[in-house]
């Protein structure tokens, strides 16, 4: 596990260096496809670090990024989007929810 934290600190901090240098990577790029996947797949540290990107939309495509981590059970990752102003859970008639429900993930369900 300590593996896998170390590179998602390492990808953090690499795309934080492209983005303020370069403006090679755009994190709003594909609809924000890059905070989709971080969030649907449990990536907390590149999740946390988009959110502070001011390209970065965490609510594009009915606040996708939520339903995802919600589907997936990262309750985790769904109480830090919460946080953001820009995200909507009830989008989409409360699909993350309703997700969340279906999959067994009351934990997530309550963090709502």
């Amino acid at each position: 596990m300590q593996v896998f934290e170390d590179r998602v600190k390492k990808i953090s901090v690499f795309l934080g260096q492209r983005w303020k240098k370069t403006d090679i990577v755009n994190p709003s790029a594909e609809k924000n496809h890059a905070i989709i996947l971080a969030t649907g797949n449990g990536n907390i540290e590149i999740a946390k670090y988009l959110l502070t990107e001011s390209r970065a939309v965490t609510s594009p495509r009915d606040n996708l990024a939520i339903q995802w981590a919600s589907y997936s059970g990262h309750a985790d990752i769904v109480k830090m989007l919460l946080e953001d102003s820009r995200v909507d859970p009830s989008a989409n008639d409360n699909f993350s929810i309703q997700w969340a429900s279906n999959k067994g993930h009351a934990d997530v369900s309550r963090s709502k």
